[in-house]
């Protein structure tokens, strides 16, 4: 950075800068197409980076200067490096071109995280017969388990037990069962499928030397397997005679139904990669399919079992101890149902263990019918589902997690940082949805909130009902979100967190468009006015819930003045919080033709009377809420307010005037309003309203 009129540059160091920038790693997300152009938010951080002190690093002008290989798509951030104030930090992590021209080596995209094209490639043998991955079968993984076997090297395994493994026939039916049971849920709305045909095991090496010398977490998921294998052939039976009845001739099963149909294939790293030592060919196999094996954990068809409970005395070997396997539980969450990441460490204490001998020698012979009888429709998932971390996190908080994580080798922490990024990167670019209800989060975690939302770019529903939101909590989450962030938004549930207050509500306010605050004196409390510290990013809202948020007159007051700039809203809830008259007065702020998608408004239990009643009714009958028409909890064809737990006595003659008005059409509304302006003005005379 340049430094005083004589231009006196700071010495810096880019091995150390890289150092000193490790925080700012996410916002400094350079590709390996530099030439492509650079994020804009490396903008916004040369913007705030003025204050930096880097006086005391080193400069090597030995480093290559990307410069000339720069088209900078932010007129701020060409300036700053025509100036020499910018150095840019690329991350070592990053693919370099040219490695490897193999589509297997390139980037996953969304789709491959929902389709099964990429899946093929990995799974399925290629035109000189080699597999990235091969799968286990597991019917014959549960025999196995059940006769002692143990881990060992793929390339072991395939010479000792080659049946073993699943042939390419079993893998396309599991694919096309992936395909197929996509298209059925897409097309009738419905989800027939809830084990999926793929099992992707996360578990933790027990020994450095190798992963369970001791067949431990072998003899956890022998019982498990042969439970799954019941639920897919008790669901399988239930799914035949909904969709034979269905009408849809693609999905038809046979009665003769064969057993592979309910079969399924496992993905156990160390039996199905290839293992050190490797040839060649195996090491060019294996980093390709290292390079995408975070598919088979993040893709939304697939089922990870988690085998958290490690056997090992050393503390550090534990589950939730391990790099790896925060990678994988990571990866799971990002897009999947929640019901598709089991602990299957639970399976011992279930009912259905108890009841039925899993797990053993005899299961492999077992019929359909007898599997089908042994499962229980999911209740048992159910209990099994793993608790899961919180939020998706972005990738520098990612890398900050796993600097807390232990690895048996130091490389795999890059390695583990860079599968995240490649496929959290469009994950999370097209997630919709966040649902975090009933659970509290962490310090930690409401710090990671902004940099997960900002990249979410699809997101259009947020649900965060009772989480402990508290009016800091969201000053600091509004205030680190870029301009850009939630475009798509229309759905915000923040129901029940009764530590928002006015405070948060203030900053949904200004959030939703609201630039100059209320200046009105409302019972002796003056509202200030100020500059909007936070983004407008909630102006496309239809739904707006914050029933039970411990928001009072002041909070109230600004967002019923703001939710005017919302013109899509639809939906809002303010029940249940005591803004009182004070707070009804927000209503005169707003302006004819304002909120005229409004189909339900919620004021129950607000604790306001006739004074704040009137502010509303004022707002009516200038032509404010136009779709909404009745009063109370009953409906009409056009919309709903309920006012219900309110005490308005002298109101109520006001209010009914302005109804029947509304009532005879937005033509008469303002050229004959005889009844409702007397109506009102003998309101205002009796609550002492100016």
């Amino acid at each position: 950075k340049g430094q005083g009129a004589g231009g006196e540059e700071n010495q810096v160091a880019m091995a150390t800068m890289a150092e000193r920038l490790d925080a700012h790693a996410a916002a400094l997300e350079v590709e390996s197409e530099v030439d492509a152009g650079i994020n804009a938010r490396v903008g916004a951080w040369v913007e705030n980076a003025e204050g930096m002190d880097i006086d005391d690093i080193d400069f090597e002008p030995d480093q290559e200067d990307p410069a000339d290989r720069l088209e900078f798509t932010n007129p701020n951030l060409a300036s700053q490096f025509a100036k020499g104030n910018l150095i840019l930090y690329v991350p070592s992590t990053a693919p370099k071109r040219g490695q490897d021209d193999h589509p297997l080596a390139q980037p996953p995209k969304d789709e491959d995280y929902h389709g099964i094209n990429r899946l093929k490639e990995l799974l399925l043998p290629d035109d000189k017969g080699n597999t990235c991955i091969r799968l286990l079968d597991g019917r014959e993984l549960m025999r196995y388990i059940a006769e002692g076997g143990t881990m060992k090297r793929r390339q072991e395994m395939e010479v000792s037990h080659p049946h073993l493994f699943a042939n390419e026939q079993l893998v396309q039916i599991l694919l096309d069962e992936m395909a197929k049971e996509r298209k059925c849920r897409d097309t009738k709305g419905e989800d027939f499928i809830f084990f999926p045909g793929i099992v992707a095991v996360s578990y933790a090496w027990a020994d450095p030397s190798h992963p369970d010398p001791n067949g431990d977490q072998m003899r956890q998921l022998g019982p498990a397997t042969e439970w799954y294998l019941s639920e897919r052939s008790r669901l399988r039976q239930r799914v035949k005679r909904e969709l034979n009845a269905s009408g849809y001739p693609e999905a038809k099963i046979s009665e003769n139904e064969a057993p592979n149909t309910v079969m399924f294939g496992v993905f156990l790293d160390y039996m199905c990669l290839h293992q050190a030592p490797f040839s060649e060919v195996e090491e060019e196999y294996y980093k390709r399919a290292q390079f995408n094996v975070g598919i088979l954990y993040a893709h939304e068809r697939t089922m990870v079992f988690q085998v958290a409970e490690t056997p090992s005395e050393n503390a550090e070997r534990r589950y939730d101890k391990r790099g790896w396997c925060r990678l994988e539980q990571r990866l799971a969450e990002l897009v999947a149902p929640s019901e598709n990441l089991l602990n299957i460490s639970l399976f011992a204490g279930c009912r259905l263990a108890k009841k039925h001998e899993y797990g053993t020698v005899a299961a492999y012979k077992k019929t359909g019918t007898k599997l089908a009888s042994q499962g229980d429709g999911g209740i048992t998932a159910t209990t099994l589902k793993a608790t899961r971390i919180g939020i998706p996190v972005f990738v520098q908080d990612f890398r900050t997690e796993m600097w807390k994580k232990a690895f048996t080798f130091p490389d795999d922490m890059d390695v583990c940082v860079k599968i995240y990024m490649i496929c959290s990167r469009p994950l999370l670019a097209e997630k919709k949805e966040l649902l975090l209800n009933s659970r509290k989060l962490n310090e930690e975690e409401w710090g990671q909130l902004p940099g997960m939302l900002n990249i979410c770019e699809a997101l259009d529903t947020i649900v965060m009902q009772e989480v402990g939101m508290s009016g800091r909590m969201t000053q600091q989450i509004f205030r680190n979100l870029e301009a850009s962030a939630l475009g798509h938004l229309t759905y915000l549930d923040l129901s029940q967190n009764e530590q928002l207050g006015d405070t948060g509500a203030c900053v949904l306010a200004e959030a939703l468009g609201m630039t100059s605050h209320l200046d009105t004196k409302c019972c002796g409390m003056m509202l200030k006015r100020g500059k909007a510290s936070v983004p407008i990013i909630l102006s496309r809202l239809r739904y707006l819930l914050v029933q039970k948020c411990g928001i009072k007159a002041h909070g109230g007051a600004m967002l019923l003045e703001a939710i005017g700039k919302a013109r899509d809203l639809g939906v809002f809830d303010l029940s249940h919080n005591a803004i009182g008259d004070a707070g009804m007065r927000g209503f005169d702020g707003l302006r004819a033709g304002e909120l005229p998608k409004m189909l339900d408004l919620r004021l129950a239990s607000c604790g306001f009377g006739d004074l704040g009643m009137c502010s509303m009714i004022e707002a009516m009958s200038l032509g404010v809420m136009p779709k909404v028409e009745a009063s109370g909890e009953a409906e009409t064809g056009k919309g709903k307010v309920n006012l219900s737990g309110n005490a308005y006595p002298q109101a109520r003659e006001a209010f009914a005037a302005v109804l029947r008005e509304r009532e005879g059409g937005s033509s008469q509304l303002f050229r004959s309003k005889t009844s409702s302006a007397a109506a009102i003005a003998k309101l205002k005379s009796v609550v002492g309203k100016k």
